[in-house]
């Protein structure tokens, strides 16, 4: 079931880190998007910063996407090939969303600190 090639020397220890790891993943992608709301809804922070929240959230999300298929890969041994049109674009989203992330969070500083 798990991927023998990284966990067959602790494969209880990998298992509980892959579950943890999916429960957060779950628990994320549920709580965010609440929170992302909460924080547009409040009226005291500039609204640039509060769509900016929005925007990191639908990258993160985007993102805990494609974990949950790296995850599936992993799990259950699927064989990559060069051609696998799936893996290729839910790495690159998953690289991505680092730059994104980045991005979105200097553009939230250069906002607050705006004159």
């Amino acid at each position: 079931m798990l991927n023998s090639t990284r966990t067959a020397l602790a494969p209880n220890i990998f298992s509980a880190i892959i579950a943890t790891e999916i429960c957060l993943c779950i628990v994320a992608s549920i709580c965010v998007p609440f929170l992302a709301q909460a924080a547009y809804n409040a009226g005291v922070i500039h609204r640039n910063f509060r769509i900016q929240v929005r925007l990191i959230t639908a990258v993160f999300l985007l993102t805990t996407s494609s974990r949950f298929v790296l995850l599936y890969y992993q799990l259950f041994d699927v064989a990559l090939e060069d051609d696998d049109y799936l893996w290729i674009v839910v790495d690159i989203v998953r690289d991505a969303s680092f730059g994104a992330l980045s991005f979105a969070m200097e553009r939230a500083v250069a906002t607050f600190y705006w004159k």
